[in-house]
């Protein structure tokens, strides 16, 4: 086997086969290199020993104590098996909680001292969830260090990338180049890379992982450094006609107020440098304004973040003005007119690639357009368009470093977009995806925002521009027409808005997802989170997702076609219920709380299924609220399957609720025809 090196692919370690490396892959890392680059987000510091009595709530620590209740496992549920187990040092005891762990019960003896750490909780009662453990006459492997936690990617645990890791540093640490000069680290009193690297991963101590984290930095910037004077090198040599400044004097005598010492340098370097004959390259940092910095942004994003970003795509703004309520810009496009149901006709759905898929008018240009008419009318006042994306011009024209981003994105998709119109000429290099680093140019775009600022914005749609962009799109079979971009305009839709107990929250309307956003918000506001453990915390906020979709399914489409109002949908009267639905109030503070399910034929045929509870029965207001089948003003779940039920058996059929009149509660019966099958011989 020949020796590794840093270029090795990670599966050339143990225990790295190709499910484990794509994991790895979505995390960036493909070579030995990548998983010593992959440094932890954060460190557990485990060296601390407490004392039961002095353990903080939410603080984690470690503890050493002894097992006084052997370990019991409770079979709860389909997939949830808990095990209790009781704890104990002279200072006091401590529940520990695992769950979906039953091995424990034979791996945690009665009567033997372990060292542990965990977080300590006292919601609902004083315990320690899933703390880790070890022998405490053996500890060091899993205690007494600080410990490195990653960012992670699904299946993919902290303990198997930490030992991927060591595994790549024992094979390669000693290979690793000093890009550094040793007169630099000297100066600045920087340790080695090899050091570096090591402690960064396995710190022995606070103070070791200090200097880590300080060479590493400080090698971070030398590099971003180094690139930022190698692009100046390069504008450097681009010559540029010398500006006349012989009114600089005068409009400075005319100013009503003298210049700060920052400001007079900051001037006199700008003066030099429209006179020095070379193209200038200087950043002045000040005050912004509101929408004509969001669009330089937004410009130069599209140039910078070219696998995430384009001017093919759409664009929401939400500007939150000095006075007065948030301006929304809804900048997507519809459909074109040739996207028809015969169009797709055999298809079980839309393609996710090609040109069947690139459906909708791109809406981003519009929404600058929309964006600066903003900035006028709250300013009075812009920017002029030539100013606004000259840097994304010379970004586009220049070139970009390539980030890792970048590369990893377009060799993930490389295989799946390589044949697709166009995607070789823009974001390949000589047939290849660009290496992290080099330099990605962009010639087609440069000249799209030249012609943009020439022009006008609303070429795109309305010119010479959007002429040329729909004999492309008819070329390659797009369903979006010349007459499709003539007719789209950005729109300023009214925001959504939702009364919570923290403030006011805004976002934006259909088509984005600001309904289902604002709901499962608006929902769990009224569960009494602070109340729940972290069990009944996950279980409440996926039943108010779950809730929240099903509004979105309900109701959400084409902006033109909606049949309700959509802020209607965030009012209490609407919320209420659904959190009701989301904790099952009808049991909620009953000890011994049941529910009853029984079925009976009543006349002509009709089978009724009674759901009772022996709960708090339901509010009057519940109950005049909910009066099908007229429309009810609130209690959406059981409206739609009241209606389902109406549309699928007829009107006599659906949903009735009422107050138990035996004892306490509330039931829900449906009524269904009875349908008898035929028996058969």
């Amino acid at each position: 086997m020949d020796a590794l090196t840093l270029s090795s692919p990670v599966t050339c370690l143990s225990g790295i086969k190709t499910a484990r490396a794509a994991q790895l892959q979505k995390l960036g890392i493909r070579t030995l290199y990548d998983l010593i680059a992959y440094f932890p987000r954060d460190y557990e510091d485990r060296t601390r020993i407490a004392e039961i009595g002095s353990l903080e709530p939410g603080v984690p620590a470690c503890f050493e104590a002894m097992v006084v209740a052997a370990p019991k496992t409770s079979y709860i549920r389909k997939g949830l098996e808990i095990t209790r187990l009781t704890v104990a040092d002279c200072t006091g005891s401590l529940h520990l909680v695992y769950f979906n762990q039953p091995y424990l019960s034979s791996a945690l003896h009665y009567g033997e001292t372990y060292r542990f750490f965990g977080t300590l909780q006292e919601e609902p009662s004083r315990q320690m969830q899933n703390p880790v453990f070890e022998f405490a006459q053996n500890a060091g492997g899993v205690t007494g260090r600080l410990v490195p936690v990653y960012a992670l990617t699904a299946g993919l645990s902290n303990n198997v990338l930490q030992k991927a890791i060591r595994q790549a540093l024992d094979a390669c640490l000693g290979t690793l180049p000093d890009i550094l000069p040793e007169s630099v680290r000297t100066e600045y009193k920087l340790c080695g890379v090899q050091f570096a690297y090591e402690t960064i991963h396995a710190p022995a101590s606070r103070e070791a992982l200090m200097q880590a984290r300080t060479r590493l930095v400080f090698e971070e910037f030398f590099i971003f450094s180094a690139g930022l004077q190698m692009l100046r090198d390069v504008r450097c040599d681009e010559s540029a006609v010398p500006c006349d400044i012989s009114g600089a004097d005068a409009f400075e005598a005319a100013l009503p107020f003298r210049l700060t010492g920052a400001q007079q340098r900051a001037i006199d370097q700008i003066l030099q440098d429209l006179t020095s004959g070379h193209v200038m390259n200087r950043l002045v940092q000040g005050d912004v304004g509101s929408g004509k910095t969001m669009v330089a942004a937004a410009a130069a994003i599209a140039v910078v973040y070219p696998h995430m970003n384009g001017l093919g795509g759409d664009g929401f703004w939400l500007i939150v003005p000095p006075e007065g309520d948030p301006i929304a810009i809804d900048a997507s496009g519809a459909a074109g007119s040739l996207a028809t149901p015969q169009a797709y006709a055999g298809l079980a759905q839309i393609p996710h690639r090609g040109p069947q898929a690139a459906l909708t008018v791109a809406g981003t240009v519009s929404g600058w357009d929309e964006a600066l008419k903003v900035s006028r009318e709250l300013t009075g006042k812009s920017l002029p368009l030539t100013r606004l994306l000259e840097d994304a011009i010379g970004y586009a024209a220049g070139g970009i470093p390539v980030t890792a981003s970048q590369a990893s994105a377009t060799a993930d998709k490389f295989s799946e977009l390589r044949d697709q119109p166009g995607f070789a000429e823009t974001f390949l290099v000589d047939g290849q995806p660009p290496k992290a680093g080099s330099r990605f140019l962009q010639p087609a775009l440069a000249n799209t925002l030249r012609r943009l600022t020439e022009d006008g914005l609303d070429s795109f749609y309305r010119g010479p521009l959007a002429e040329q962009l729909a004999r492309g799109m008819e070329k390659y079979g797009l369903p979006v027409t010349l007459s499709d971009l003539q007719q789209h305009r950005a729109r300023r839709p009214q925001p959504l808005r939702l009364s919570h107990r923290h403030g006011e929250l805004w976002n934006l309307a259909p088509p984005t997802q600001g309904l289902v956003s604002l709901a499962i918000l608006g929902i769990t506001d009224r569960l009494a989170m602070a109340d729940a453990d972290d069990a009944m915390t996950v279980h409440r906020i996926v039943e108010a997702t779950k809730l929240a979709f099903g509004l979105r399914d309900a109701h959400i489409t084409d902006p033109r076609h909606l049949d309700v109002d959509i802020q209607s949908l965030l009012a209490p009267a609407a919320l209420q219920p659904l959190a009701e639905n989301a904790i099952l109030h009808g049991l909620s503070g009953v000890p011994d709380g049941r529910l009853s399910v029984t079925a009976q034929q009543l006349e002509g045929e009709v089978l009724e299924i009674r759901v009772c509870d022996n709960g708090c029965g339901f509010p009057a207001d519940m109950l005049g609220q909910y009066k099908p089948p007229a429309q009810p003003t609130g209690h959406l779940g059981l409206l739609n399957v009241d209606t389902i039920l109406r549309k699928h058996y007829g009107e006599q059929f659906g949903l009735r609720l009422e107050n138990r009149t035996d004892e306490p509660g509330a039931c829900i019966a449906a009524q269904l025809p009875v349908r008898r099958r035929k028996a058969e011989c």
